[in-house]
């Protein structure tokens, strides 16, 4: 089997954007004349690469997916008297909730101890 003929570009001039399209249009001839020699291996290898990609995308995108709902749990609060979601700057502590507590127990809206609390986005 004869060998790739390997052609190599060469800028043009001194300019930076020149220099880096010369690098990668050979860099590319490097790719390509590296896979018309191992056509074999490549076709042993893709199976497998293709499929740890499509499972590292399937960990990335669930992973993705819990830590928005983490976050809808954590940064909104559900008020049940307006119907409405309240959103927070951050998650509330422990001390927090036992204020929202006591207080609506007097009679305060969430919003209004929300909003005092300064815990409203």
């Amino acid at each position: 089997m004869a060998e790739k003929v390997r052609v190599y570009v060469v800028p043009e001039n001194d300019k930076k954007s020149s220099k880096i399209k010369a690098w990668m249009k050979n860099r590319w001839t490097d790719v390509s004349c590296w896979c018309s020699e191992h056509k074999t291996e490549i076709m042993v290898a893709a199976p497998v690469v293709i499929g740890g990609i499509a499972t590292t995308a399937k960990v990335v995108g669930k992973h993705v997916n819990l830590n928005k709902e983490q976050n809808l749990k954590e940064k909104f609060v559900y008020d049940t008297s307006l119907g409405h979601y309240w959103e927070l700057r951050q998650k509330l502590s422990n001390s927090q909730w036992t204020e929202i507590e006591r207080r609506r127990a007097q009679g305060e809206t969430l919003g209004q101890i929300l909003n005092d609390m300064k815990v409203l986005k």
